[in-house]
């Protein structure tokens, strides 16, 4: 039985790892133009032949590949691009998505790390089938995962990976006999998250404590970041911890002493670990004009 995966992340990397003795051919489908780290590291350790990763490039050279390797079903993990019913109805035993969030309450993009910076309590890992629109399709199964106060984006993806692990060793043996449960989603329930942009990460001295935490906790490497401006300098900060005091008291303010302090509306953030330039911030690139 044929495989195709569709992806260029890690989360796919952690399936193809999962899957590897399940089939007998992997078929990597690769996006054009896309970093290919993930996909090099999977031919480098074996995983994967290198002669079996297909570069998108059209719906129709897709088609007529798929066909000629009679490829049997399709999973979807973390693909950039909307995969067309003309393409999804070619796998006879169908096509998947592995959705890194609970459906349908996050449907959408970068959805792991919303749901870090909305404060959410739980998430989850889907797997559904693709259908005409995006995260609408039938669910197969579906994890419910528990997210901590102290939960960063780069620890909820490690909980995502570690749960469809067991995911797929559990169900796989119903995708490749067909014998699947499907579970219709309620739309009503339903909210899209965006695309998540560059801006969003910024950090305004009016935000209260709360907000400042998630915001960069959803943003750790290796993710961008949450950034504030100063001096013309773009600071990123990943690590930061409530205090009740400072070496000076200030208001909407920053200060450094050691350590950086963000003086916001309702009390002090200590910066533990933050970054000018891809260099750590010292006293001397602080105070830099």
């Amino acid at each position: 039985m044929k495989i195709a995966i569709f992806t260029y992340s890690d989360l796919g990397e952690i399936f193809c790892k999962s899957i590897i003795k399940e089939f007998e051919e992997i078929y990597i489908i690769f996006p054009k133009n896309f970093d290919n780290f993930y996909i090099n590291r999977l031919i480098k350790n074996k995983i994967i032949k290198k002669k079996n990763v297909i570069i998108y490039k059209n719906d129709s050279t897709l088609k007529n590949i798929i066909c000629k390797k009679k490829i049997d079903i399709a999973f979807s993990v973390g693909f950039p691009f909307k995969i067309k019913k003309k393409v999804f109805k070619l796998f006879k035993l169908g096509a998947f998505n592995i959705h890194p969030g609970l459906l349908p309450f996050f449907r959408g993009q970068h959805v792991i790390n919303w749901a870090i910076i909305s404060g959410a309590k739980k998430t989850g890992v889907a797997i559904h089938e693709i259908d005409e629109s995006f995260d609408t399709g039938p669910i197969i199964i579906q994890k419910i995962i528990r997210i901590n106060k102290f939960e960063t984006a780069y620890s909820l993806n490690k909980k995502i990976g570690k749960v469809l692990v067991k995911m797929v060793h559990t169900h796989v043996s119903k995708f490749k006999k067909n014998n699947l449960k499907k579970v219709m989603q309620d739309d009503k329930k339903a909210k899209y998250w965006r695309a998540r942009k560059i801006s969003d990460g910024e950090i305004k001295l009016n935000m209260n404590c709360d907000e400042v935490d998630k915001l960069i906790r959803g943003l750790v490497r290796p993710w961008p970041g949450a950034f504030f401006i100063y001096r013309q300098k773009k600071i990123f900060i990943y690590k930061v911890k409530k205090v009740k005091k400072a070496p000076i008291q200030k208001k909407n303010n920053i200060f450094y002493h050691k350590k950086m302090y963000l003086f916001l509306k309702d009390g002090i953030l200590k910066v533990e670990d933050a970054e000018v330039n891809k260099k750590d911030l010292t006293p001397q690139i602080f105070n830099q004009n």
